[in-house]
């Protein structure tokens, strides 16, 4: 067969473009409803997990509102217009799907993981879920109830609390500084009225993404996802102006009194959005202070001048604005010196000469967890 240069032109222009959508990378695309979804198959083994992250938190709760995000996250998948009475969480059952999700400041994830020969069932049973539940008074109360509980247990817990006091001394108006449960929820007017609006307000398919991993068969999975797009066609989500935080002039801080045997505490730094380059320097910076009992304030804190029991650094990437943290456990006789010491050894990486050896070390050492992370569909999902 003979081809001319117009046509091998065409040809590569076509491979290049089967590539850049189908490559080894994932697949993505934009549903005509305005849901983003990523999907990497994956065929070592028969399983498929769907990821759902709704871009909705206490960072977008509104005057009254608070704790809304959480409580609905806590109704969702069990009822729904097509699956009413608990019909929902049956039909999930009935095909051994596992049903979990993870809550943060401005985002909800909800995961379903099952064997791949189910994959179009549990595509449409967490489409219905998610984008056409329905709630009652008897689930709202009974959610109330264990919402309260949980959250109870959440602020007896002293790395919480001092956590959440830490950001919300960082952060003085930015709304990054709320738990993900809500800065004092306000359950008591969350009528059915009132939290089926706010649920018709966030959960729109243009405010979340879809993440698909494991063994999918793409041929039936896009058409399925085209069609499903045209049967949940919410109305387009208006993301709200969230108010700027003043600037920090001097070093903040807070202590809180309690019953406890240990202190504890929690330094943090402000740092930039994860939109940045900075977020790889600011990964290796946390693993190299404190990601493993080889890192620089365990040697020097823990093991060394033994300020401490137990040290660790942590990059909280956000979309918005976060932090750097190095958490600790300490005696309560050394906590204060411990304090100074973590200042001193952070300010002093200013100046501080690291061997290169050091570093590609460091760097290896995230990589092969990076790697490992990412073995099962659900991690691969969620990373």
């Amino acid at each position: 067969m003979k081809l001319n240069i117009k046509s091998l032109i065409t040809i590569l222009f076509c491979l290049l473009f089967i590539n850049s959508v189908y490559g080894s990378s994932g697949i993505e695309l934009t549903l005509s409803n305005g849901l983003k979804v990523f999907i990497k198959p994956m065929k070592a083994s028969p399983i498929v997990t769907i990821n759902f992250w709704v871009k909705n938190g206490s960072i977008y709760e509104n005057d009254g509102e608070s704790g809304f995000s959480e409580l609905i996250s806590k109704l969702l998948f069990s009822n729904s217009v097509n699956y009413p009475n608990h019909k929902l969480k049956y039909e999930f059952e009935n095909i051994g799907v596992k049903i979990g999700k993870n809550s943060s400041n401005d985002c909800q994830c909800y995961y379903f993981t099952g064997i791949s020969q189910n994959t179009e069932k549990m595509l449409k049973l967490a489409f219905d879920g998610l984008f056409a539940a329905t709630f009652s008074d008897s689930d709202i109360n009974y959610n109330i109830k264990e919402l309260k509980k949980e959250i109870q247990f959440y602020e007896t817990k002293p790395d919480i609390v001092v956590e959440n006091a830490m950001m919300q001394e960082a952060f003085a108006i930015h709304p990054c500084r709320r738990p993900f449960y809500g800065l004092n929820p306000n359950f008591d007017s969350a009528d059915l009225f009132i939290l089926n609006r706010f649920y018709t307000k966030n959960y729109a398919p243009s405010n979340s993404v879809l993440i698909i991993t494991g063994d999918v068969n793409l041929d039936i999975v896009i058409p399925l996802l085209n069609n499903l797009a045209q049967k949940y066609s919410i109305s387009n989500y208006t993301k709200p102006e969230l108010p700027k935080e003043i600037k920090q002039t001097s070093y903040r801080e807070v202590i809180k009194y309690a019953n406890v045997q240990k202190a504890y505490l929690s330094l943090g730094w402000k740092i930039p959005y994860v939109e940045g380059s900075d977020k790889y320097a600011l990964y290796v910076l946390a693993h190299l202070l404190g990601g493993s009992e080889n890192s620089i304030l365990w040697n020097r804190l823990a093991k060394g001048r033994e300020t401490c029991e137990k040290i660790w650094a942590e990059y909280k990437a956000s979309c918005y604005e976060g932090v750097l943290v190095i958490s600790a456990i300490s005696s309560k006789s050394k906590a204060r010196y411990l304090v100074d010491d973590v200042r001193r050894i952070a300010n002093g990486l200013i100046e501080e000469r690291l061997s290169e050896t050091y570093l590609e070390e460091i760097k290896k050492s995230i990589v092969n967890e990076h790697i490992f992370s990412k073995e099962s569909v659900e991690n691969a999902a969620l990373d």
